[in-house]
């Protein structure tokens, strides 16, 4: 393998790694926010509150935060099966 080719594995996977802690991240602060009520992490405009008072298509905004850790997770998921399937294929090149 080539030395360029092992550094540009190395920082795909640094990346990688990366994304994923800032979907972890995302999810803690959602799931704050939707716990307590407050915005902790997240600025004031996404607090419950300020998200009950809007809606698009009907559905209310607040009801959606578990459904953004859920995504969350699924994103992480994709994300580890993706970087376990990019180095079997770097493996085998």
């Amino acid at each position: 393998m080539s030395k360029t080719k092992s550094m540009d594995i190395a920082a795909t996977e640094r990346l990688e790694s990366g994304l994923i802690i800032a979907v972890i991240f995302v999810m803690i602060a959602g799931l704050v926010v939707w716990i307590t009520g407050k915005s902790v992490i997240i600025p004031w405009f996404f607090t419950a509150d300020r998200l009950a008072e809007t809606s698009t298509l009907g559905f209310e905004f607040y009801i959606g935060f578990p459904g953004v850790i859920a995504f969350g997770l699924v994103c992480a998921v994709a994300a580890v099966l993706f970087n376990r399937r990019s180095r079997r294929l770097a493996s085998a090149a």
